[in-house]
């Protein structure tokens, strides 16, 4: 799996997404969709951070308990070309 769309989805949390980093699938991931998730705070994003080598892409639009200075400080430590954020986009170079 390259691709996964988890947008809009009550049940995700960061639960989900610490389940999702010990997948096989994490090493896989390239892009990654929670637009809109409501339960995924940190503590879920720097788990998928730490194990999803090859995620490029990261959308957490409307996501309100994600913070600037977690995307930012995302945007620096993944090998990542961008993290999409509120109306804000952080694009990095490789």
């Amino acid at each position: 799996m390259k691709h996964l769309i988890l947008s809009t989805c009550d049940k995700v949390t960061d639960k989900t997404l610490i389940a999702l980093s010990r997948s096989k699938s994490a090493k896989t991931l390239t892009s990654i969709n929670l637009v809109g998730n409501l339960n995924i705070t940190e503590n879920g994003l720097i788990a998928l951070a730490r194990r999803c080598d090859l995620l490029l892409t990261l959308n957490v639009n409307k996501c309100m308990r994600i913070t600037n200075t977690m995307v930012d400080t995302l945007s620096r430590i993944l090998w990542i070309e961008s993290v999409r954020f509120s109306l804000l986009t952080i694009y990095q170079n490789r």
